[in-house]
Formats: C-alpha cells, structure tokens, sequence
C-alpha cells in the first residue's frame, strides 16, 4: 500500500499562551489534506518520546465533571472510539470506526478542559498530532499545533557564585530571578538589594542590582567584590 503524505492544514489553536501549573481551557481545531481510512487512529499526545518530556497532567474521555476532560468534534459523521495512554505518554488516541473513514476537509475540534499545565516554561510547545494508518508507520505531520507556556509570577531569587572568597577578591556571581518552579521570569525589571548576614538580626549591604527586561531575569557580573 502507497504511504499516504498527510498534512494538517488550518491549525488554530486557543488560547495561545496558558501559564505554567494552571488549570486550563485549550482548544484546537484543524483539517487533513487525505482520507483517514477506517481502521486508523488519530493521536493527541501532550508528552512521550525524547523531545518532549515534561511533567503535563489530566488527560481523560470519560467524566466531564473531572479535571482534563477531552472531547474531539468532527465536521463530519464519523465514529471513533477514545483509548487514554498515560504513564511516561500522555495520550489520547481515537479509532476511527466508520467504514466509510473520515474525508479529506474534515475539520477536527479538540477540546481539553481543566488540564494542569506542564511546571517548564516553554515557547512553542508542541500538541503532537500523529496518524496510524493500518499497516503502515506512524505519521508526524510537518506542522502540528502548538502553544506557549508562560510565567508571570515571581517566587525567588537563586545565586550561583563560589562558596569561598576573600575580602575585596574579584569572583563572578550570577543571579537568576525564578518563579516556583525555577523558570526564569523574562519580563522582570526591579532592583534587587544584596546583604550579607552573620545572623538574623546583623546584615550589611553589599550592593543594588538593576535588572531589566532586556536582563531577561539573568544577571551577571564577572569582578564582583565583597
């Protein structure tokens, strides 16, 4: 049987940035470019393989009252039947029942809701489309959807420098402005005051550090001095 090329065309997907650890809303909608024959299987995946591991949550086609329901709406009738892979993958996969299989220009809605973000920022985060015909290889399309995953709220700041100097020696410091999960906060501008404490109560300033955007929450100085 002749390898079919198919293509996903028309990708939309909403909303285009979902912060990191939240509960949210996603919706994608596309078409193919062939016929998807009875038989085969759509594929949602949200996390598996080498490139694209991460710690994304809630994934099922059963119950919409319960954290990261699915449903996946054809243009067209069509009857396809949900399996739910979890583990390492997180994936959905639909089996596509209708003898007639689903027609080239078939627009697919998929919807989540209520599914936990992945904790690592990371821009253009793939919704891994894939098609398994009968018989034949797994298809990634060229092009499939994606989304950003964003922070926006500071938690700390991390210190990167030697655990020993001596007074007024030059040593290289770098300062990382983070949120809870250690993603750096990009969009950061503030002044940031460093002290150095024997104890609770004694503290002596060293310095005030001005980060801007342009920083993109890193900073770094390599003749920093006590």
């Amino acid at each position: 049987m002749e390898e079919l090329e198919i293509k996903l065309q028309n990708i939309k997907v909403e909303p285009k940035c979902v912060n990191v650890r939240t509960l949210s809303d996603i919706s994608i909608t596309f078409s193919v470019n062939q016929d998807i024959p009875n038989g085969s299987s759509i594929i949602f995946r949200f996390r598996g393989g080498r490139n694209n591991k991460n710690d994304w949550y809630y994934l099922q086609p059963y119950d919409p009252q319960m954290k990261g329901y699915v449903k996946l709406s054809l243009s067209s009738q069509a009857k396809i039947v949900p399996v739910l892979i979890s583990g390492k993958e997180l994936l959905i996969k639909y089996i596509v029942c209708e003898e007639s299989g689903i027609k080239a220009g078939t627009v697919f809605r998929f919807n989540v809701f209520k599914t936990l973000v992945q904790s690592l920022v990371e821009q253009n985060k793939k919704v891994e489309v894939l098609i398994k015909l009968q018989n034949q290889k797994l298809i990634t399309p060229d092009i499939c959807p994606t989304i950003n995953v964003i922070n926006t709220k500071f938690d700390h700041i991390t210190i990167i420098c030697p655990s020993i100097v001596s007074t007024n020696e030059d040593f290289k410091i770098l300062i990382r402005v983070e949120d809870k999960f250690n993603n750096l906060i990009k969009n950061f501008s503030d002044n940031v005051q460093l002290y150095k404490s024997t104890n609770s109560k004694d503290r002596d300033y060293i310095a005030s550090l001005e980060f801007k955007e342009e920083n993109e929450g890193i900073f770094k100085k390599y003749d920093f001095k006590i």
